[in-house]
């Protein structure tokens, strides 16, 4: 991690912000450009046209600007993180230093690049001020990049089943909470279903196989997801992921009480749940999930399956604040 001297003018950036996340303004964004171009910063701004966009334009962008940054919610990081791995999958260098400003829903990745999750102005004046250059790992599964997690099993889904409604842009987070107690009680495939016959679960790291019961796995390098403190002391540059396998509904209750108090202790150190620490893991199911995998709360780009693969081959130079 080398520190990065933010006062030299004058740093070329673009913007790739997502008018549609639930926290953008118009309003914002013109405080945003005005701001950086002050601390040396000549942003262009560019609206994202589509999921993938972002994706897709990082190759044309890492030899343009300096620095790219993006706007939006989680799923938008999931993207930028795509195309860097394109990128050097490609045998292309990152060139663009990569920086993201939270405005989406519940903005987990705010929490692990040390900004703030609902105030993009500030979060962008932090970095800005006071930002370090880190390179952190992307996290692979299935083949797929994503940011900081994937979900499957009991209420995982809900972070992006809950985009068909209207509920989620009106009230944020609690929207979440809402859906999913309604969600828990009214959809059997997302919860009653999987109570009544937990997946068989064989799990292999290296040359190693072992088999268990389970109703949630979750697969991160992040500490937090859906506004839960699932590991305090993640660090996204240790060339390693967690794997987190809870068994019955008793420990998904403990799994909240760990992660929603005052200090919270994470989900790795349950007594019933299986807590792995590795570079890779391959996990295969006795059925195939009725819902797609979560990844950074969208749903997976892959389809449902009964094998996720997981490993890390991939950083990305990232501007945070620690």
């Amino acid at each position: 991690m080398t520190k990065k001297n933010l006062n030299q003018p004058v740093n070329n950036c673009c913007l790739l912000y997502n008018e549609h996340a639930s926290g953008f303004k118009v309003k914002q964004l013109n405080r945003i450009v005005k701001m950086a171009n002050k601390h040396g910063y000549h942003i262009t701004p560019i609206a994202t046209k589509y999921p993938g966009y972002i994706e897709e334009a990082i190759n044309n962008l890492n030899t343009k600007y300096d620095y790219i940054f993006t706007m939006g919610g989680d799923g938008t990081v999931g993207e930028a993180y795509r195309g860097f791995a394109n990128l050097q999958e490609n045998g292309l260098k990152q060139q663009a230093i990569y920086a993201h400003i939270p405005s989406g829903t519940t903005n987990d990745m705010g929490k692990n690049t040390g900004v703030f999750r609902y105030f993009p102005y500030l979060s962008l004046q932090r970095l800005l001020k006071k930002g370090t250059v880190a390179e952190r790992d992307i996290l692979k599964v299935n083949n797929t990049p994503i940011a900081y997690i994937a979900a499957t099993g009991i209420v995982a889904p809900v972070t992006y089943l809950i985009d068909d409604t209207d509920e989620k842009k009106d009230q944020g987070t609690l929207s979440y909470i809402k859906y999913g107690i309604k969600a828990f009680f009214q959809d059997p495939e997302l919860c009653h279903n999987i109570l009544k016959k937990p997946y068989q679960l064989s799990y292999q790291i290296g040359q190693e196989t072992k088999s268990t019961d389970g109703i949630l796995v979750a697969i991160f390098s992040a500490k937090s997801f859906a506004h839960l403190d699932i590991d305090p002391t993640a660090d996204m540059n240790d060339g390693k992921f967690e794997v987190v396998i809870v068994r019955d509904l008793k420990d998904l209750f403990r799994m909240l009480g760990h992660c929603l108090f005052l200090f919270p202790r994470g989900v790795t150190k349950l007594k019933n749940t299986i807590s792995l620490s590795t570079k890779e893991i391959t996990i295969h199911f006795d059925r195939t999930p009725f819902y797609s995998t979560n990844c950074d709360g969208d749903k997976a780009l892959f389809a449902p399956s009964q094998k996720l693969q997981a490993d890390m081959k991939h950083k990305i130079k990232q501007l945070v604040y620690k």
